[in-house]
């Protein structure tokens, strides 16, 4: 199945596994018929002296894209998100709510879309903290491309916003108004209006106080891409950049959960 497992399903699942592996079990398959097995030390079984290695070697085309894509569907409704385990990041002590839709393991809520008309210090606290509550939004700076490109435009959007905190973030670090860790609504707040004294007379609004924060995030987008402070901070930057490191500690952290799962 696609999604929707259940306790039943997963016993259906193993019920006709097993007599296609159970010559490679040996004494344990009386246990195994009922699932009362160690996983090492089935594991261990299976792989003696090759057997169930060879039979995958010569079947290499149970691997292959086309194979798989000639399997009937069984459903194609999307699970709902599922609790996991806390991922925590640098001192923090993050909580990601990992759930499975759209094609993949995303820490995104299914229904979640992207805030095209947040203002400046909404999005700003939604980069740096999140939204816990009610839809646990994990911090956006943890988010990479392909956990919204199943969103119209997501990946666009994404790749602006990450435009406009290269500039905030380069600003914050260079002003000393930048953490690492442990923000709240004060330390941004903090944030904007130090950056905003700092680069407001390049980026003025007509009708807006920008220094409030009251201007739309894609608003100073545009203004910072056209006044060319994009240009700048990407200029003074490596090429692989600081706004890359939270991405990369997030697929890390993941890819080490998924192993130790394993």
């Amino acid at each position: 199945f696609e999604s929707n497992w259940s306790s039943d399903k997963i016993a259906t699942l193993w019920r006709q596994i097993l007599p296609s592996i159970a010559t490679h079990l040996g004494p344990m398959n009386n246990d195994a018929k009922v699932g009362c097995v160690n996983c090492r030390t089935m594991i261990n079984n299976l792989t003696k002296n090759g057997g169930i290695t060879k039979e995958m070697a010569d079947n290499q085309h149970i691997f292959s894209d086309e194979f798989v894509a000639s399997l009937p569907e069984k459903s194609s409704q999307e699970a709902p998100p599922q609790h996991s385990a806390t991922t925590t990041h640098d001192s923090s002590d993050l909580e990601l709510q990992w759930g499975i839709h759209h094609g993949k393991l995303n820490p995104l809520p299914a229904d979640w879309e992207f805030p095209t008309s947040y203002s400046i210090i909404e999005v700003l606290r939604l980069w740096l903290m999140g939204e816990p509550e009610p839809m646990k939004v994990p911090p956006l700076r943890y988010v990479t491309s392909s956990y919204v490109g199943h969103i119209k435009s997501g990946t666009g959007y994404l790749s602006k916003l990450r435009c406009v905190m290269k500039v905030v973030n380069h600003c914050g670090e260079k002003l000393g108004c930048w953490y690492e860790d442990g923000w709240d609504e004060e330390k941004v707040t903090y944030l904007w209006h130090t950056v905003w004294d700092d680069i407001g007379d390049r980026i003025k609004f007509k009708n807006v106080p920008g220094r409030d924060g009251a201007v739309t995030w894609q608003s100073v987008y545009n203004k910072m891409h056209k006044k060319g402070l994009i240009k700048e901070v990407n200029a003074s930057q490596d090429k692989d950049g600081d706004m890359e490191d939270d991405v990369d500690d997030l697929e890390n952290n993941v890819n080490h959960d998924l192993h130790e799962s394993v």
